[in-house]
């Protein structure tokens, strides 16, 4: 994805930045405010952070950093950080109703194994 200055994008804390901190205090707005070839800065209310134009595996973008772990990851959109929001709150919903599989007769659970066989076809 390529950047804008000015672009609006959200700033989740990550590892030990996120340490202690629940729900809406482990994001916040901020402001695209430079773009260069390999990486992009972005502005929040407190200190400016240099990231990195790889995205990752799950379409976020790493702090880039060369000694330890990045503290925060930006999402490019608040659509798309929304939408994986819901996507992780879905997954937690679906594991939880997995790890005990008393509730789910025989027949139940060859529907789901077929489902998700269709899937693997399709990918």
């Amino acid at each position: 994805m390529l950047f804008k200055v000015g672009q609006k994008v959200i700033l989740q804390k990550v590892n030990n930045a996120a340490r202690g901190l629940f729900g809406d205090a482990l994001c916040e707005e901020a402001t695209v405010t430079s773009v260069a070839r390999k990486y992009f800065t972005i502005d929040t209310f407190g200190p400016r952070y240099k990231f990195c134009m790889e995205v990752n595996f799950n379409g976020t973008y790493n702090q880039y950093i060369k000694d330890y772990c990045p503290d925060y990851v930006i999402y490019p959109s608040i659509e798309y950080f929304e939408e994986q929001k819901e996507r992780k709150e879905i997954l937690s919903r679906i594991k939880r109703f997995f790890t005990n599989g008393e509730y789910l007769s025989t027949e139940d659970l060859k529907r789901i194994d077929q489902i998700i066989s269709n899937i693997k076809k399709e990918k």
